[in-house]
């Protein structure tokens, strides 16, 4: 009990007794009456001075559970100055205290549920028992599952995934990290970086997801760049050679064999050198180094002059070369030397793939915010298995058949047109010919203010 409410209650009782006292001795009343009257009056006394003590210890009780349920803003003066008062203003200040280092907990709570939002990688939190904890939205993502369904499932349930499932458990069990690398069932190439949590007693363990499967195929992309690279020049370089090595075993003494070897050299030549000359431009278009010369363009009157130097070709191989253009066709902001090479480079495609009596009708079409480009023919088509492949480097949708050309054609296109903010197409169905489309946007709506390819 404190000293203040110790004399509270003491010096009353003792003034009672020796009052008590004090009248008996001078004989005016008997001592028991006396005594009776003074243990009276101590009751009352302490009746009243309880309820002086139980008001502020009830005071203190009630903002106590008010705490306890998380109400930090109540008021805790019980209007003394005694060691209960003095309790009532250190919970006050404990109570400050708490709100402030809650305050500072949610706000940190908030930080990193918004790192964890916005994180690429995937992050999953389990605990001892190998229940999911926690799972950011990345995880969800790329394990296919939502965030907030998994809260205290077991991770196998979660993920499906047998061989981050056994590192996670072996990390547990050993306490030692893991870092592997797997083919998931999404079709994702991943990387799980398994590490233990200490929390106590029970061990936790961290998993990090990070999705490698653009670096694998640009990875995938760079080896194959290589090997065509390599491939194309191979083949005019064995030629060259082996021309070479027959013109030094005497057939250079044979003008008419020697000149005919020669066109070959040449016409090989030719080959590497456009090839080089390709690439030298699709490196300048990939890498935004290649200024378009942007001016307003009739794509009608590019069509016609493609079409007047590509008919002779196609007269040859007995191919029917037409237009239908649309006459009321509006100008576009354009590079013309650009396009008027990708729309050669599109009909040169569909006469090399479609057979003699077959036909190729380029037709030009306005729409609401672009004029559209596309050239049909009635070749061999293109198969699903190629389709998403036909604009990359290198790629020869009919390599037994496609005997020349780099095929860094439609590569070329689609960077330039995407350069000019349009977009390229096919629709194709093997055996059924296909169909090459590329839009550019009206005037208005071009980006005159950046005349510089771009890689997209």
């Amino acid at each position: 009990m404190s000293r203040s409410i110790y004399w509270r209650i003491v010096i009353p009782f003792l003034s009672v007794v020796l009052a008590a006292v004090v009248i008996a001795s001078v004989g005016a009343i008997s001592l028991v009456w006396v005594l009776s009257a003074a243990a009276l009056a101590v009751i009352g006394i302490s009746f009243l001075i309880s309820r002086s003590i139980a008001r502020p210890v009830k005071r203190l009780t009630a903002a106590v559970r008010q705490m306890a349920t998380g109400e930090l803003d109540h008021q805790t003066d019980i209007g003394t100055t005694d060691e209960l008062g003095v309790l009532g203003r250190v919970l006050e200040e404990m109570a400050a205290g708490m709100k402030q280092t809650m305050a500072t907990l949610s706000e940190e709570k908030g930080r990193l549920a918004t790192v964890l939002s916005t994180m690429t990688d995937g992050v999953i939190v389990t605990e001892a028992a190998g229940n999911v904890v926690l799972a950011n939205p990345a995880a969800g993502r790329l394990c296919s599952f939502e965030g907030a369904s998994v809260q205290g499932r077991p991770l196998i349930e979660v993920i499906h995934d047998h061989e981050i499932d056994a590192a996670v458990r072996e990390c547990q069990t050993t306490g030692m990290g893991r870092d592997i690398q797997l083919d998931s069932a999404g079709g994702r190439f991943l990387r799980a970086i398994v590490v233990p949590l200490q929390t106590g007693k029970a061990a936790g363990v961290l998993t990090i997801l990070q999705d490698l499967t653009e670096m694998r195929s640009l990875q995938t992309m760079r080896r194959e760049f290589v090997g065509n690279v390599s491939h194309e020049l191979r083949t005019p370089l064995a030629a060259i050679k082996a021309i070479v090595e027959t013109l030094q075993d005497g057939a250079i003494e044979d003008r008419p064999a020697a000149m005919d070897f020669l066109a070959k050299v040449d016409a090989e030549v030719d080959g590497m050198t456009q090839m080089v000359n390709e690439l030298i431009e699709l490196s300048r278009v990939e890498t935004g180094k290649a200024e378009l010369n942007l001016q307003p363009a009739d794509l009608n009157r590019i069509v016609e002059e493609v079409i007047a130097r590509l008919s002779p070709q196609a007269e040859r191989a007995g191919i029917a070369l037409s237009a239908d253009l649309n006459r009321n066709l509006p100008r576009v902001l354009a590079d013309r030397d650009r396009i008027h090479q990708i729309t050669a480079n599109i009909v040169h495609n569909a006469l090399k793939f479609t057979p003699s009596g077959g036909k190729v009708t380029v037709y030009t079409r306005p729409e609401s915010d672009s004029v559209v480009v596309s050239v049909a023919d009635t070749g061999i088509g293109i198969s699903k298995q190629d389709l998403p492949h036909i604009f990359e480097r290198f790629f020869k949708a009919d390599r037994s058949r496609s005997t020349s050309g780099t095929g860094l054609g439609l590569a070329i296109a689609k960077h330039v047109v995407q350069a000019h903010s349009g977009r390229i197409w096919v629709r194709s169905e093997e055996g059924k010919g296909a169909t090459f489309s590329f839009s550019l946007p009206l005037q208005g709506d071009s980006k005159t203010s950046h005349p510089v390819l771009t890689n997209p």
